[in-house]
């Protein structure tokens, strides 16, 4: 069936009209697989390594667990039955915390069933999340195309696809959600004659994507757009992503998959988008043609979106930007010409969020590809100084052992993109100095050995960087040194104060029975009885219990005695008078 022929089948699909699915009880229950892969509903794996996850507290009344369905990279996934209504459901267990955008969930909790994989309820523990989610028998549209053998479909299913799947994006972006992992396996069938269509991972695990960088293991790279790269989460990601479906099903491969089925690099992805468009020529139907044209337009302000697809499925023909093979290959919203590369560097500098572009330049090497076009003159010869400084850092930081957390790594990697510039090997040197200059990092001879260094011109920018680098590590050990310093000189003096006094405390034992034999002289035990009682108990504190006990007994006994010398003494005094 020709494309163009399908307004009848297509028209008012964007405004979801009733479809077969409406006649469909809502008891199927759906589910994406775990994040970030897609999980089939099959059974237990031969050999597999035994797992046992226990529902969390709230659901151990609500639920009964039928088996496992298994892991992904950030959630355990349950198949579980509701003891109340008998309806099975997906129960997601997230193994980190994240910060639930409650209000979005709240959103999704009622959203529209016909498009979105309803989101039952969702929870949070201590130190996990989770969810509840529909289940879909008949899993996704990957495993439908796995079942059916792959290979190209028909224009009319393809067209069911567009008419149910694009409607779904365009209702999640009505309710300001954005999906950012289009793919097969999270198009999920609920019924299979006639197809029928949900768009699954929302809820906690579309809170986790909007923080989580593209992932090669569930092919998601292989879906996004060239934006997606840096970061951008605007709507145009989802659209570009349909578009790769739309191309996948009309031609049985993806964009990025050889004939074998094999899957091209990550890195060739990344190249491939940043320097072609994508190769259509395997579509040759018109109207197919233009569909994929508008979706896969690499500028997202260009590419069409909700109002564009809505007219094709309408039957209409949307203009279509042209393309400019000839001008600079464009790039993180932008031409990758001398300006933009300096001010994609310069903004990584400035905010460690936004060096994802930078760290893909150097990863996936763009840059002598782009050397020749339209203002990407001399980026082969760049390219080769930016990587000599970076293995120039790395050295130094293997030399003195320095700990680099991957965020700061590629801060300083697009600190040397800058650097490598012609004319900026100097750039970082009046800081480099002054953090040389830094007493605190100065306290560490490892330090003051880098900074007295004398680097090649072609190395200076790097060592200005690994000093940059080395100055706060320097400091904060220095800092870390005088404060264990300062700890050991204070336990050292109340060592020295705790001897002296039981040097002390040892001497008055022997003093202690010298003043209580004393105080049994008569008048003189007023005084040493007391002098007998202190050094005693001196004593005992330093471990004289016996002569201490002693000591006590022959004070009383002199005070004893005292006061009858005393009463004796009155005595004769009176009797004398």
């Amino acid at each position: 069936m020709n494309a163009g022929g399908s307004a009848g089948l297509a028209r008012g699909a964007w405004a979801a009209p009733p479809t077969a699915r409406d006649a469909l009880r809502r008891a199927p229950r759906t589910t994406r697989d775990p994040a970030p892969e897609t999980t089939r509903d099959r059974g237990p794996v031969a050999g597999a390594r035994y797992r046992r996850v226990n529902l969390p507290p709230e659901l151990v009344d609500r639920y009964e667990v039928e088996r496992d369905l298994g892991a992904g990279g950030e959630a355990d996934t349950l198949l579980a039955r509701d003891r109340a209504t008998g309806e099975h459901a997906v129960v997601k267990i997230y193994r980190r915390e994240v910060r639930a955008a409650e209000a979005t969930l709240a959103r999704l909790t009622g959203a529209d069933p016909r498009h979105l994989v309803r989101l039952l309820d969702w929870g949070r523990g201590d130190g996990y999340l989770w969810e509840t989610l529909e289940y879909a028998v008949h899993g996704s549209l990957e495993d439908l195309r796995r079942q059916q053998g792959g290979g190209a479909w028909p224009d009319e299913s393809v067209l069911r696809v567009v008419a149910q799947v694009a409607p779904a994006i365009a209702y999640a972006h009505s309710l300001g959600l954005v999906h950012r992992d289009v793919k097969p396996g999270n198009i999920l069938v609920r019924g299979v004659a006639p197809v029928d269509l949900v768009l699954a991972d929302f809820g906690l695990a579309a809170v986790l994507n909007a923080s989580r960088e593209m992932r090669s293991g569930s092919r998601t790279c292989a879906y996004a757009a060239p934006e997606a790269a840096i970061g951008d989460t605007s709507t145009a990601l989802d659209w570009w992503s349909l578009g790769i479906v739309v191309h996948e099903l009309l031609t049985g491969l993806n964009p990025f998959q050889r004939l074998d089925g094999s899957w091209q690099s990550d890195a060739m992805i990344v190249r491939e988008l940043t320097v072609h468009d994508i190769d259509l020529s395997r579509i040759r139907d018109r109207r197919w043609h233009l569909l994929c044209r508008g979706l896969l337009t690499r500028a997202p302000e260009e590419r069409w979106g909700a109002e564009q697809v809505s007219a094709w499925c309408a039957g209409a023909s949307p203009a279509v930007p042209r393309s400019h093979p000839a001008g600079p290959a464009g790039f993180a919203g932008g031409p990758l010409d001398r300006e933009h590369l300096l001010r994609l560097a310069e903004n990584a500098v400035a905010d460690p969020a936004q060096n994802a572009a930078v760290d893909l330049l150097y990863t996936d090497g763009v840059l002598p590809a782009l050397d020749g076009r339209p203002g990407c003159a001399g980026h082969a010869a760049l390219d080769e100084r930016w990587r000599r400084l970076w293995a120039q850092f790395e050295a130094v930081v293997r030399r003195y052992r320095l700990d680099v957390p991957p965020e700061t790594a590629r801060r300083y990697r697009a600190m040397l993109l800058l650097a490598a510039f012609p004319g900026q090997e100097e750039l970082w040197a009046a800081e480099a100095g002054a953090a040389a200059a830094e007493p605190e990092a100065a306290g560490q001879r490892w330090f003051r050995t880098l900074a007295a260094e004398q680097a090649p011109p072609d190395a200076a920018a790097a060592h200005h960087a690994a000093l940059l680098l080395a100055a706060p590590i320097a400091a904060e050990r220095t800092g870390r040194q005088r404060t264990a310093e300062r700890v050991r000189a204070a336990e050292a003096a109340r060592q020295r104060q705790f001897a002296r006094e039981r040097s002390i405390d040892e001497l008055s034992a022997r003093f202690a029975l010298v003043c209580a034999m004393l105080a049994l002289v008569p008048l003189l035990g007023y005084v040493a009885a007391p002098a007998a009682l202190y050094l005693g108990y001196r004593g005992r504190r330093g471990g004289e219990v016996a002569s201490s006990t002693l000591t006590f007994a022959l004070a009383v006994v002199g005070l004893v005695c005292n006061a009858f010398y005393a009463r004796v003494y009155l005595g004769i005094t009176a009797d004398s008078l």
